[in-house]
């Protein structure tokens, strides 16, 4: 098989897997939406910010309970950074009706 049409097919197969996976991913960050603004995805994000998010993530003289801390903070940031950046994003005041 001649070397371009080699290169030409292997191109188009690599932006076929690229586009696909593109679509996953905006698919993915429109569930979250669907499922954090609905009454019920409210609620549960509300408690997950109370238990998660809205309290301080360092502890003196302890790095590891920090560093869980943070990367659990860091679920619900990813979360709240995905809805604001994909819908107009509830602001905090209505979050919390």
């Amino acid at each position: 098989m001649d070397p371009r049409l080699e290169a030409e097919i292997e191109r188009q197969e690599r932006l076929n897997r690229e586009a696909a996976e593109a679509a996953l991913v905006k698919e993915t960050r429109r569930a979250y939406v669907t499922v954090f603004t609905s009454d019920a995805g409210r609620r549960v994000l509300n408690d997950l910010r109370a238990a998660f998010y809205d309290r301080t993530s360092f502890v003196p003289g302890d790095p590891y309970a920090t560093h869980v801390f943070e990367g659990e903070r860091a679920v619900i940031l990813r979360i709240l950074t995905i809805l604001a950046e994909e819908t107009d994003a509830p602001t905090q005041a209505e979050a919390e009706t």
